[in-house]
């Protein structure tokens, strides 16, 4: 028989300008939990250190990028830059 996990989706972030953007980690994610940031942007973006890319695109006039990481306990912001 399969188990179901339920999805929990908190937004996080505002819209940032400039070359390094910080977007926070939402409370209530535990240790094992997938994080995954979406982003869209109008320039290549690095992929954040310990993130994995999922999907890219580099549609004009802006691309966007899917990344993933499974949760720490210590989780607080991921950097950008780009």
């Amino acid at each position: 028989m399969a188990t179901y996990l339920p999805i929990l989706y908190v937004g996080s972030g505002a819209v940032q300008t400039g070359t390094t953007q910080t977007v926070p980690i939402p409370a209530g994610y535990i240790a094992g939990d997938t994080l995954l940031l979406f982003v869209s942007i109008t320039s290549s973006v690095s992929v954040p250190s310990g993130w994995s890319l999922l999907s890219s695109t580099t549609n004009t006039p802006s691309g966007g990028y899917v990344y993933s990481k499974i949760a720490t306990s210590s989780e607080s912001s991921v950097s950008l830059s780009g």
